[in-house]
Parts: C-alpha cells; sequence; structure tokens
C-alpha cells in the first residue's frame, strides 16, 4: 500500500456507522501510477489551494468520463508527483474570511468529499 494512505481500520468502521457496507475499497500500491493508468479513462482531478479551475465547473471538467478524485491531507494536499498525474486540479473556494483572504486554510478529507461529491450530483 501506499505510504500516504489511510488504512481501513475498525475505527472506520464504527465512523461510518453501516455505510462501508455499500462502498468499495480498493487498495493500490502507488496512486501516481494508478492515475497514469487512468489516463483518458476517467477525468483525473486533484484539489489544491493554488488551483485556478473552481469545483463549481466539475460537470464540465469531467464531461462524458467517470470522475476521479484524489483528496489530499490537511497538511500537505496531495503530493507533486500526483498533481503531474492529474488532468485538473480544482479549489473548494472558503467563504467567510476578511479581507478577500478565507476564514479557514483547509478542510478534513470527510468535509471536501462532501463538498465535491454535492458538486458532482448537482444536474
Amino acid at each position: 500500500m501506499d505510504e500516504s494512505q489511510s488504512s481501513v481500520t475498525t475505527s472506520s468502521y464504527r465512523v461510518a456507522e453501516g455505510g462501508m457496507e455499500f462502498v468499495n475499497i480498493y487498495s493500490i500500491r502507488s496512486i501516481p501510477k494508478l492515475l497514469s493508468a487512468m489516463k483518458g479513462k476517467m477525468a483525473r482531478i486533484g484539489t489544491a489551494l493554488d488551483a485556478k479551475e473552481s469545483i463549481r465547473n466539475l460537470k464540465s471538467i469531467c464531461g462524458n468520463l467517470p470522475a476521479l478524485i484524489v483528496l489530499g491531507n490537511e497538511e500537505q494536499g496531495i503530493s507533486k508527483e500526483v498533481r503531474e498525474n492529474t488532468d485538473h486540479l480544482v479549489l473548494i473556494p472558503f467563504a467567510g474570511g476578511k479581507d478577500g483572504k478565507p476564514a479557514v486554510d483547509s478542510l478534513n478529507v470527510a468535509q471536501a468529499a462532501s463538498i465535491i461529491l454535492y458538486e458532482l450530483s448537482r444536474s
């Protein structure tokens, strides 16, 4: 397993409250290799604070391809190698700050995933 991946634990199952029974979970050896293999088959989308595209454009970014979303951790985000193997980097805009600065520097992975999945589900 790639060292940067989180493992599935009994705590994960407990927190998911039965939801993991409906999700396929895969462990891969290398995220960049997976992304490379999916080129042209899926819209490979990463998240980054310095991204120029907004998540509001996810539907048009993906086109007819299924989305493969890569989320990084709160401290470091996604690695340079992962960034280089994405088709698009998107920004989740933050509100509530002062002087044009966001109220928070980052979201946790669950919050980011929820926002992205919501945007993908909008018609």
